[in-house]
């Protein structure tokens, strides 16, 4: 595990991963159950992360997301 000093403090890194914009709570618990499974093999921990409201910078027409009230459930 690799330690991070910022000032006085020092503290275990932990890595984040996660999609950049959340899909279904099914897709979600996916995704987070093999970075768990990688992690653990490894002896880390891990901050799951998702996006919400993600504007879609390519396309006028993009999804944004399943929605604020959904992501809320999904986190």
């Amino acid at each position: 595990m690799y330690k991070a000093d910022i000032g006085p403090l020092s503290a275990p890194t932990v890595p984040t991963a996660g999609t950049s914009r959340l899909g279904s709570l099914e897709h979600s618990q996916m995704n987070s159950g093999h970075v768990a499974q990688i992690s653990g093999a490894h002896g880390a921990q891990f901050m799951f992360k998702g996006g919400y409201d993600k504007v879609d910078q390519t396309s006028l027409i993009g999804k944004r997301g399943i929605g604020m009230d959904e992501d809320l459930k999904v986190m």
